[in-house]
């Protein structure tokens, strides 16, 4: 029923006390009025139920590429109705109040390869703006569910330029960003199978996930807020808990003109358990230390960059990063390197008569320590590990070298006298004369085919650090006895050595001499003397003593 007035002005005016209309398979309830029809100006109050389709189709939604499902609309529509120049409704100058739900809606946005599944919501109207009571659905096979608001809602279904903002929460129980990017729920239609940033859309979450899911990679209790817009995605902070262990972090991905996005990502990594987290990474696509080979647990703080592709893959050129890491309660198990190291020295003519090679192979299968801390960094495809001391009850290595992403490798490996030299079923107890103290053995080549040999540059490099240090402690001592050096802030504190019983071993490794400078003295008889209520006297003032007593 409805009533057109015209007055002798012209103006007209339709009221409608109630139109019913049929859209597609669906009902409009109508009443109301239409002022002045060349111009008109609406103040209805509609109720609806549709298919959202055939609403699409109507109102001209072009920002949707597919809509289906059902709506069901008690609102208020009020505001000028006017066309744009393509001939399509402008929403821009009306306002629109009430409700609206969704009930199993399918739908995809233009110029985005992800679809939306199973939604259904409650959306509260107010102008152009909407805010979600509960809106739940599935993207990628993914469940989430939102609340909050979204502001310039309708302008943005309605038109190509205007941008959609949302605040909101975001929970979901699991949430897989493997099929997301992929793109295999819709690779078919879109034949695209990249990740794109929304191109109007700036959304600001508070995010809670069960866990969130990315290929191996797995991470649970995952909370903070995610900004996420046409320029990038930000992340600041995001807490969660993997491999055992707990991560604060700030990620931040940008786009770039070339079409990839720029990565950066901080990160304070607490009590991670190393296997687990080279499980969960594909043990970082190599096979030359797995996560079979490694224990222990890791605190570490990464600062991390590089360039993306939209299929979420690194750029392994621009990887750049430094890893400020500690591990404890370590083990190595069953690391083939450190075998290929025992065979060496095994058939080494030179070692092989000073060293039990089985017990010194049965050593290196398995490698337990206490701690260890370095920094460590990656660029230009290589990753630098600078000096480190890996020490145990039964062996103490240290370790320096390069690892590149082509598997050639270049290490350095050193190993304490005291912890090879045996021969026979005797061991020598080695006292630290300040020459010779290791031996350093070099793995180069790939990881497939090592190449190993005596280091005698490390060596070198050790003595003459050794003796730096000897001579500051010389320097230190006068400064303690006789004040010299006393305005030079280099010269620390004297520090007293003690020895152990034993003979002085010191070795000069030179692998084309067959012949060590020295090799070890006899076995000492056993003292009942505590050695360290006694020092030790110069050799040549024992000579002297020595002579004294004979006469």
């Amino acid at each position: 029923n409805a009533r057109y007035q015209r007055d002798a002005k012209g103006k007209d005016l339709l009221s409608i006390t109630s139109m019913n209309a049929a859209l597609g398979g669906g009902i409009f309830q109508v009443t109301g009025s239409v002022n002045n029809l060349t111009e008109p100006t609406l103040d209805l109050a509609v109720n609806a139920e549709a298919n959202l389709k055939d609403v699409k189709d109507f109102f001209s939604l072009d920002t949707l590429s597919e809509c289906t499902g059902r709506m069901t609309a008690n609102a208020t529509i009020k505001g000028k109705l006017l066309y744009g120049d393509d001939e399509k409704l402008d929403w821009s100058s009306m306002l629109v109040d009430g409700q609206a739900d969704l009930i199993s809606a399918y739908f995809s946005l233009k110029q985005s390869n992800r679809t939306f599944n199973n939604m259904n919501g409650k959306f509260l109207l107010s102008g152009g703006n909407a805010s979600v009571e509960q809106l739940s659905g599935e993207v990628a096979g993914s469940s989430f569910t939102i609340s909050g608001s979204l502001t310039n809602l309708i302008p943005y279904l309605t038109t190509g330029d205007q941008v959609l903002n949302i605040n909101a929460s975001l929970y979901s129980p699991k949430f897989d960003v493997g099929p997301l990017v992929s793109g295999t729920d819709n690779k078919a239609q879109t034949g695209d199978d990249s990740f794109r940033l929304p191109s109007r859309v700036n959304c600001t979450f508070n995010a809670d996930l069960g866990e969130l899911v990315f290929r191996k990679f797995s991470a649970r209790n995952v909370k903070g807020v995610v900004k996420l817009n046409a320029s990038g995605l930000e992340a600041d902070p995001v807490s969660f808990s993997t491999a055992g262990g707990d991560v604060l972090s700030q990620v931040r991905i940008t786009s770039r003109p070339d079409g990839n996005y720029q990565v950066l990502c901080l990160a304070d990594l607490s009590r991670i358990d190393i296997r687990a987290l080279f499980t969960e990474f594909g043990n970082f696509g190599q096979d030359f230390i797995r996560d079979d080979h490694l224990q222990g647990k890791a605190t570490s703080r990464v600062q991390f960059e590089s360039v993306m592709t939209p299929s979420l893959d690194l750029k392994d050129e621009t990887i750049q990063s430094l890893i400020d890491i500690s591990i404890e309660n370590g083990q190595i198990t069953g690391l083939q390197a450190l075998q290929g190291i025992a065979d060496y020295i095994r058939n080494n003519a030179w070692a092989a008569p000073f060293v039990n090679e089985d017990r010194f192979a049965e050593k290196l299968r398995d490698v337990k320590f206490s701690k260890f801390e370095n920094v460590i960094e990656i660029k230009n495809r290589q990753i630098l590990i600078p000096f480190m001391e890996v020490r145990s009850s039964a062996m103490d290595i240290s370790v320096r070298g390069t690892h590149g992403f082509d598997s050639r490798i270049d290490y350095t490996i050193g190993f304490n006298l005291r912890d090879i030299l045996i021969r026979k079923e005797k061991e020598w107890e080695e006292v630290d004369d300040g020459l010779g103290k290791q031996m350093f053995v070099y793995m180069k080549g790939t990881t497939t085919s090592p190449e190993f040999g005596l280091d005698r540059k490390a060596a070198k490099e050790m003595r003459q650090e050794e003796m730096a240090a000897e001579k500051q402690n010389v320097k230190a001592l006068l400064k303690e006895e006789f004040g010299l050096f006393r305005n030079d802030n280099t010269v620390g504190a004297f520090q007293e050595k003690t020895t152990k019983p034993g003979a002085v071993v010191t070795v000069e490794w030179d692998e084309d001499n067959p012949a060590p400078a020295s090799t070890p003295e006899p076995e000492q008889k056993p003292t009942t003397e505590d050695p360290k209520k006694k020092k030790k006297l110069p050799k040549w003032l024992q000579e002297k003593h020595e002579e004294e007593k004979d006469n």
